[in-house]
């Protein structure tokens, strides 16, 4: 069997005035692109997915120098909303206020004759408003234990032997009373406009052992925030 060749034709002219004859060329022509899936696309990242934790600790460099409270419990520290800086300890150590009010206390359930005194528990946080910009009252504090029981401060008016008189007794004896209202204007008197450093003692009828979390009132109720154990992230 002939084996028949078929050789380039160029042939007309006007299709050689518009293509000419060439060579093959010896390189392969690209075949077009053809979309695929990457394998990333159906393969786990290795990457773990970044997620917005809140930090466990507040770093110890956001306490202004010397802003501390005395004891040698755990020291927490938050910021306000405005920027006021406060640590508190806990447990914490008793001060001198802490002391005169629950004296106070038993002195008036005794002189008037009330039973069930418990002393109460007492915080002392100290506040830095030196960067802050609104005022601070340090309203109250919260604390959560492990199983999520709160444990909130408490306002020592509304205990029963608070600023009793002892009209009950003869003469009228208003010395219980008198000592109670300049302990209850003392304890009251703290707002921190901005620029301003002062320490606050609150008070708990119960203390959890190691608080899971702790929520600070710097201004009222209404505005929260969370405080952190101090250290370093």
């Amino acid at each position: 069997m002939k084996k028949i060749i078929i050789a380039p034709l160029c042939g007309l002219s006007a299709l050689l005035t518009l293509t000419g004859c060439s060579t093959p060329s010896s390189t392969p022509a690209e075949s077009p692109a053809v979309a695929t899936a990457s394998p990333a696309a159906n393969t786990p990242s290795e990457t773990p997915m970044e997620m917005d934790v809140p930090p466990s600790v507040m770093p110890a460099d956001l306490i202004p120098a010397g802003l501390d409270t005395s004891g040698s419990g755990t020291k927490w520290g938050f910021i306000s909303a405005q920027g006021a800086v406060g640590v508190f300890r806990l447990p914490s150590e008793e001060s001198d206020y802490c002391k005169k009010a629950n004296a106070h206390l038993k002195k008036s359930y005794t002189v008037n004759k009330l039973d069930g005194f418990t002393p109460y528990k007492c915080v002392t946080v100290a506040v830095d408003n030196r960067q802050g910009q609104g005022t601070v009252n340090m309203y109250g504090l919260q604390l959560l234990d492990s199983e999520g029981k709160a444990y909130d401060s408490v306002g020592l008016s509304d205990d029963k032997g608070w600023m009793y008189s002892g009209k009950n007794y003869e003469g009228g004896d208003t010395t219980v009373y008198n000592e109670g209202v300049e302990l209850s204007n003392s304890g009251n008197e703290f707002y921190l406009n901005p620029g301003a450093k002062g320490k606050k003692t609150l008070f708990f009828k119960e203390i959890p052992a190691n608080p899971a979390h702790v929520w600070v009132m710097p201004n009222g109720g209404f505005e929260q925030v969370e405080a952190m154990p101090v250290g370093e992230l």
